[in-house]
Formats: C-alpha cells, structure tokens, sequence
C-alpha cells in the first residue's frame, strides 16, 4: 500500500512573469484605422487613452466633455450566472481626464448612440453607458475582447493580443515620457506604485536610460568648457610641468 501524499511539502514549480505587451505606434494606427467605421473605434481610443480594464470600459458612464473628467467607478464581468457589475478591481473609484482626441471619439460616439435611442425608443435599455449594445444592453466582455482581438490579428499583431494590451500601452507610454511612477499607479487605478513598478519594469529601465542621455546632453556645454579650462588653467598648466619633468 501505498503511503499519503504530504502535499504540504510538494514545491510548485513558480509562475514565470510575463513581460507587458505594448501596441507599437504603427500598429496602433493601423488598427484604429481598421476599427473607424466600427462601434469599436471609440472603445479602442478610449482605452488606449484611458489605461482602463476592459471590465471597466464596458460599464463607463459619459464624462463631463466641458472638463474632460471622467469616473471610474465600476466594472462589468461575465459569471455563469450571467453579467455582474462589481467594484473595480483596487475597490476604490478613481476620476481621470482625457485627452482631446478621446473625447472627440466620443462626441462622434454618442451621435451614434442618439440614433440608436430614436431608433429602439421605449424599448430602449437607458443605463447611462458609454459603450453598449444598440438597444442600451451591456456588451458581453468576452465578445467585445474576441473581437478586438481579432482585429489585433489583421494588424499583424501577435496571437492573444488584444484589448488589454492598450492598457499596457497607456501606461509604458505614459513612463517613458517621464510622468511619476505614483501619478501613473493612481490612473491605472492599482493598490499602491509598487504594483506598477513590477509589471511596467521594461518602462522604468528605458526610463533610466533617456535620463542618462538628458543628463549627458544637457552637461555637454559645462563638461566641454570644463575641459577647455583644464588645458588652459592651472589644470593645464599642471600637466605641462609633469611632461617636462618626465
């Protein structure tokens, strides 16, 4: 017979981290050119111009377009019971602003979406939303996701890429530009900056870089005169002495 396995010694092998994936500008452009004549086009901008899930996206109430502002405050997912509006993922709402360009793919999204209530009229589900079916409905997450996904695959992107990865690309675009590590946590709306620190360290280290050349070009006029002082000052005059002597 034989004797029990003592799980609690059995070691899990660990997870390898996976590297976030970012869309590239060419790729970006080319699929929003391939989503412009769709009701996805708006989602695309909005997340890319946002960082937010794809569960959040899809339970998005209209923001203020005088101020640009817009809540986040809850999020949609798909149960076997059927679809759940929850809290979002940290529990806490967070208030971000957007840029001009998302909110003019909104403006043009809502027309289209006033269309769409003269149309249904009282049979029109009204939750407020900026993303939903025709009828006013919730989308299904894992339809919307399928979807982009495959227009990711017609814009020569890798399998599996899809809407998260705009996520991604809002975050590493906004590190590399130099925005503070705690300013892009709280947008993307994780715990605390340590989080975003582990998933978005490619971004950091290319960071580190750019910094190194900054500092180098903006020192390029001190350390030159520097040099130039060296020669002809008591540096210089110095180095004169010790090649005579030798």
């Amino acid at each position: 017979m034989s004797s029990p396995v003592d799980f609690q010694r059995i070691r899990l092998p660990k997870l390898e981290k996976r590297e976030a994936t970012i869309v590239e500008n060419p790729r970006l452009v080319a699929l929003l050119e391939l989503a412009e004549t769709t009701r996805l086009y708006a989602l695309l901008v909005l997340a890319d111009a946002s960082g937010c899930r794809h569960g959040e996206l899809l339970a998005l109430l209209w923001p203020d377009f005088q101020t640009g502002a817009m809540n986040v405050t809850k999020s949609l997912e798909e149960t076997k019971a059927g679809l759940r509006v929850k809290s979002t993922k940290s529990g806490k709402d967070r208030r971000l602003v957007l840029p001009a360009f998302a909110l003019d793919a909104l403006r043009a999204h809502k027309l289209v979406q006033d269309r769409d209530k003269e149309l249904y009229g009282s049979d029109y589900e009204d939750n407020g939303l900026i993303f939903c079916r025709p009828d006013g409905s919730y989308y299904k997450p894992d339809k919307v996701s399928v979807r982009v996904t495959e227009l990711a695959r017609k814009c020569g992107l890798p399998p599996g890429v899809g809407l998260h990865a705009l996520r991604h690309t809002h975050a590493s675009g906004l590190l590399s530009k130099g925005v503070p590590l705690p300013a892009v946590s709280k947008r993307l709306g994780h715990a605390n900056p340590n989080i975003t620190a582990q998933i978005y360290l490619h971004a950091l280290e290319a960071n580190e870089v750019a910094a190194a050349k900054i500092w180098n070009d903006a020192m390029a006029d001190v350390i030159s005169e520097s040099r130039k002082a060296g020669k002809s000052g008591v540096l210089g005059n110095a180095r004169t002495k010790l090649t005579k002597a030798g």
